[in-house]
Formats: C-alpha cells, sequence, structure tokens
C-alpha cells in the first residue's frame, strides 16, 4: 500500500480504490490511513486522500520504514540457476502468476526496474505464497531456506 501511495505522486485516492490496485482489505487499508492521518503525513477531501509533499510525508515515512526495518523478521532461501537473470526474472514473473502467488522484485531487480543503467547477477525477491513450488515451476534448483 505504502509503495502504491508513494509512487502514485499527487494522486488522490478513494479508500475502495486503492484496496483494489493493492489487494489489500478495506479494514487494513482504514488502519493505515488512519496511521498515516495521525502522524499528518495524508490530507483528505472530499475528492480522496494522498501523500503530503516529499518533505512533509515520503521523506519521514522512509526514515521511520528504515529505522523500524529488520531483516531478521524474514525468512530467506538461495537458489541458483544457469539461466540468464532476465530469464529467471521472467520466469519468477510468470510462474508466480499462474500458482496465484505475490512477488516483488528487491535490491538490484527492483532498481533495475526504475533505472535501467543498473547492473546486477543475482535475483532478490520478496514471494507470498508456496516458495517450494515457484522455485520447481520456475526451474531453480539448490533451496536453502533458512530464518535470517
Amino acid at each position: 500500500m505504502l509503495r502504491v501511495l508513494v509512487t502514485g505522486g499527487p494522486r488522490r485516492w478513494k479508500t475502495q480504490e486503492l484496496a483494489n490496485e493493492t489487494r489489500v482489505s478495506l479494514g487494513q487499508i482504514a488502519n493505515v490511513k488512519k496511521l498515516l492521518a495521525d502522524r499528518e503525513w495524508i490530507d483528505s477531501d472530499d475528492s480522496g486522500f494522498g501523500l503530503r509533499s516529499f518533505d512533509r510525508a515520503v521523506l519521514p515515512l522512509i526514515r521511520d520504514w528504515s529505522e523500524n526495518y529488520r531483516l531478521s523478521r524474514s525468512a530467506a532461501a538461495d537458489f541458483y540457476s544457469m539461466r540468464p537473470v532476465p530469464t529467471t526474472e521472467s520466469m519468477l514473473v510468470v510462474n508466480a502468476s499462474e500458482i496465484g502467488g505475490e512477488l516483488g522484485f528487491t535490491a538490484f531487480s527492483g532498481a533495475a526496474r526504475l533505472q535501467p543503467i543498473v547492473r546486477y547477477q543475482r535475483v532478490a525477491a520478496y514471494y507470498l505464497g508456496n516458495l517450494e513450488q515457484l522455485a520447481e515451476r520456475a526451474g531453480l534448483n539448490g533451496s536453502t531456506a533458512a530464518r535470517m
């Protein structure tokens, strides 16, 4: 939800529109909207709500996230493939979609989508779904799933 708000620029959102875009429940949208309002990071009016300016909302939001993010709260798994990185990423996207999982690229894989000049040799992604099924379908080998 926050990614959509931040990348949406000055767009005004109705609650249902944001729920549809993010595939998040209306209740969760309301919870996050209240938190953002309490911190004075959004403006609301009849046209909807949206983040305030970069300095008044986006920058404080990113700072707060970076201060509270802990990699140790995430599970990690390492796989390998002999395919080129773009092919591996495409296979992940197609197969995640086919089996109904949620996939989001991060680190250099994510950065390359915003700035194609980024060079990298390792795919990094968050995945919500059956990871072993995705890895098998995408032709990845060597799972070493571990808690970080």
